[in-house]
């Protein structure tokens, strides 16, 4: 690895420099020991003075998911080094620990330092609410289905200052997704682009009353293709925001006829990007978990030349002469 990408994967989080061969140190870090239930976070091992790491095959986080993002080799001269990179997100809150992870260096058993960390629980709030509506629950393997991602809010959206919302269903195994020819397009009206699962999607704005209340909510389609059988149990989506009570508006401008609030063209995902004469609430909302039912394809009928395309076809024929 070169030494400018060694720099940007770890000048931020470690502290200290690689070291000669066989003077072996292990440094453990995260970007901050307090922080919300159900937010993301890095957590990251450097071995220092040998590159002949064998990283651990089945790491467990009893407190946390988890998932590994890289195991790498670094360089710089005669220093050599491994970085370990996990992204960990806690699944309770209060005082966690993260436990000491087991590896090898040169065949030499080592072991990363344990680390403490504060989890707050961010709060529920009853105007928040996520919803997945799938144009059906049961389909073939390749057969498309229609999934429909609501973002349901009674607080103005304006006033989101941060948004982490996680769809697993569009990151589970045994389907692909795809966006519709016809989904909102950037700088469209009423479209705002949206944090979904480490990527970004164009979200249409809109407003539904439900019962007595009145939501806005941002709404978004994708095409999900099953690759494989069986009944296939997704878990519910997660929404973590960054909330900001808006400043009440003066008499003069509720007067002013042209007043609107303004919408962000995007959400900032960065939890930590605080304002000092700002104070943020924090909110957790979660949906509800999700089982499709993927039949296998039949054998009986299949033409030979089938090549796994399912879906709505039509044929046509005809003769000019007999």
């Amino acid at each position: 690895m070169k030494l400018n990408l060694y720099i940007l994967l770890i000048s931020i989080t470690f502290t200290g420099a690689l070291q000669a061969e066989d003077e072996i140190k292990i440094h453990t870090e995260v970007a901050t020991k307090s922080l919300f239930m159900g937010e993301a976070f890095i957590f990251n091992i450097l071995i220092s003075g040998s590159d002949e790491v064998k990283a651990p095959n089945n790491v467990k986080f009893p407190q946390f998911s988890h998932k590994l993002l890289n195991n790498t080799a670094v360089s710089e001269g005669d220093k050599k080094g491994y970085i370990m990179r996990y992204q960990l997100m806690a699944l309770t809150s209060g005082d966690l620990t993260i436990p000491p992870i087991s590896f090898q260096v040169k065949g030499i058993d080592h072991s990363s330092q344990e680390l403490k960390i504060t989890v707050q629980k961010p709060a529920s709030h009853q105007g928040l609410k996520l919803a997945i509506h799938l144009s059906q629950k049961e389909a073939y393997v390749g057969q498309p289905i229609t999934a429909t991602f609501t973002w349901y809010s009674s607080l103005p959206l304006y006033a989101f200052k941060a948004v982490d919302l996680k769809i697993p269903l569009l990151d589970h195994r045994s389907f692909k997704n795809y966006t519709p020819i016809n989904a909102a397009k950037p700088g469209s009206n009423n479209s705002i682009g949206l944090p979904v699962s480490n990527t970004r999607i164009i979200a249409q704005r809109g407003h539904e009353k439900i019962g007595e209340v009145e939501f806005e909510f941002l709404r978004f389609e994708k095409i999900i293709i099953p690759t494989k059988a069986g009944k296939i149990k997704i878990a519910a989506p997660r929404l973590l925001c960054s909330y900001v009570e808006p400043k009440q508006q003066t008499e003069q401008t509720h007067r002013n006829r042209h007043w609107v609030p303004h919408y962000p063209s995007f959400f900032n995902n960065d939890f930590f990007d605080k304002k000092v004469d700002e104070k943020y609430l924090k909110f957790l909302t979660e949906g509800t978990p999700l089982e499709i039912n993927v039949l296998p394809l039949p054998l009986e009928g299949q033409p030979k030349d089938f090549y796994g395309i399912v879906g709505k076809c039509e044929i046509a024929t005809s003769c000019d002469k007999e």
